[in-house]
């Protein structure tokens, strides 16, 4: 508890006769001592032992040990935090916590609905341990609920630590508000690194975004959506942004719980992975059918680097579809797409408002050769359609026109327009190609002059004509 009185009402702190500190809690306001010898608006006189004292209303950024706070690690700081929070919040103050390691025992929570704001520093990146001793498993060291102001919200350099290997904590939990960044944190020793959570009729939690943080390897998923039966599906613009991810074979990084809708969603990641057999770690479990959208850079790599003995491969997705605009980098074949849609510089519009979409598909799989071919892409007329086929000392294009995508029984038609060989010192021939449209859009590639062992680069780009274009690097 705070070493000084913490008063309720104003006529307490005017009739309060004993020793008064710098600073004061009234009606959840805060004060602090007033020097000087007039008495301007917002001061109250009271008579502190012998000698009066003069309160003001404080505009100071809150320093937790004015509330009581120790940060050794050892005492209970659970109530000092509580109180010096919610002043913050309260007040719309700005909040410091010093450098330690502050043990608490039970949820830090606060409300910043109604306009209210927060706004936490510390001496530097994770330089401060919130470490939760908890009492109660699966909940969080810090609660925040809110509202759907868009008044930028920030808490910066905190670790989040559980307390040992088989914590079921939760570090942050965001729910139904917007508009928060957590920087330069870390999380460990928890189920949960952070939670967005939509609780409640029609709720929804959107635009919080996670930056330049790390999720160790202890923390078994770093980010998760999840909401109640009747809350909104939507969890817009909530996401990772410069992060680092530690990943534990059998964990995955991200889970979307069923129902959850993240879209516009940054993940700009880089991960290192600790897998023991194919796909025993994932970056995203998505348990929603409502097929999520992410954008960013996912760098992917095993520990111990990319000259590692035993390479096993990531799933960059599992369990139902996840869509993914941008660029995913890896060392020696590290990754499986998962079930993984890969845009570029394209935004998937949930409700079918754009058209064009391009599925990943290894080039060992699309230049097997065979009558059918392989599913590429599904798109809509009229598009172009370059496919690229290239290595050192061979490239070859050739530049497809979509004139009618089908109609759901006759197959649509896909002509050749122009074919390029730039030069060709590996092969005798061309690639042989062959693009056609099913009946339900489907863009089916072939090719009867080469396999994956001659290992080719395919690249597909559709362009949507007056629409929006897509394009990805097809590599073994």
């Amino acid at each position: 508890m705070p070493d000084y009185p913490i008063l309720s009402t104003n006529s307490e702190l005017t009739s309060y006769a004993g020793n008064l500190t710098r600073i004061q809690l009234v009606d959840n306001r805060v004060y602090e001592l007033e020097t000087s010898t007039s008495t301007p608006d917002g001061v109250l006189v009271v008579a502190a032992s012998t000698t009066s004292t003069k309160w003001k209303l404080s505009n100071k950024t809150l320093d937790a040990r004015w509330f009581g706070a120790k940060g050794n690690g050892t005492d209970d700081d659970t109530n000092a935090l509580y109180l010096w929070l919610n002043a913050g919040v309260n007040n719309n103050r700005s909040l410091y916590l010093p450098s330690g390691t502050y043990r608490t025992q039970q949820t830090l929570s606060c409300d910043i609905s109604g306009g209210k704001n927060l706004w936490i520093e510390t001496d530097g990146p994770a330089s401060t341990v919130l470490y939760y001793d908890y009492k109660s498993p699966y909940t969080p060291a810090l609660r925040i609920q809110g509202d759907t102001n868009l008044t930028p919200k920030k808490i910066s350099g905190i670790h989040f630590k559980g307390k040992d290997n088989t914590s079921d904590i939760i570090g942050v939990i965001i729910e139904n508000t917007t508009a928060i960044t957590l920087l330069d944190c870390r999380f460990s020793y928890s189920l949960v690194g952070v939670r967005f959570f939509n609780n409640g009729d029609d709720k929804y939690t959107e635009q919080n975004v996670v930056e330049r943080s790390e999720f160790v390897k202890n923390c078994k998923f770093g980010i998760q959506y999840t909401k109640t039966d009747k809350a909104a599906a939507s969890f817009r613009g909530n996401g990772l942004l410069n992060c680092t991810a530690n990943i534990a074979n059998g964990n995955s990084f991200i889970l979307i719980d069923q129902g959850c809708q993240p879209y516009f969603a940054p993940l700009t990641v880089t991960c290192w992975t600790d897998s023991e057999s194919d796909n025993s770690c994932s970056i995203i479990d998505n348990q929603s059918n409502t097929e999520p959208d992410f954008y960013g850079t996912l760098s992917v790599e095993p520990f111990g680097g990319p000259n590692t003995s035993s390479l096993y491969k990531v799933a960059i997705s599992k369990n139902k579809l996840v869509h993914f605009s941008g660029e995913i980098l890896t060392h020696n074949q590290a990754v499986s797409t998962g079930n993984l849609k890969l845009w570029s510089r394209l935004q998937r519009n949930a409700l079918g408002g754009i058209s064009g979409n391009l599925q990943a598909v290894r080039a060992s799989t699309v230049a097997t050769g065979g009558s059918n071919g392989s599913p590429i892409t599904t798109v809509f007329y009229p598009a172009f359609v370059v496919v690229r086929a290239y290595r050192p000392g061979y490239e070859y294009k050739t530049l497809y026109c979509v004139n009618n995508a089908g109609d759901g029984q006759t197959p649509g038609v896909c002509k050749p327009i122009l074919e390029l060989r730039t030069f060709n010192t590996v092969f005798p021939s061309d690639p042989g190609f062959s693009l056609a449209m099913d009946a339900t859009a489907t863009l089916i590639i072939s090719s009867s002059n080469f396999t994956a062992a001659n290992n080719v680069t395919v690249e597909v780009c559709v362009t949507q004509l007056g629409d929006v274009s897509s394009g990805i690097p097809l590599t073994p």
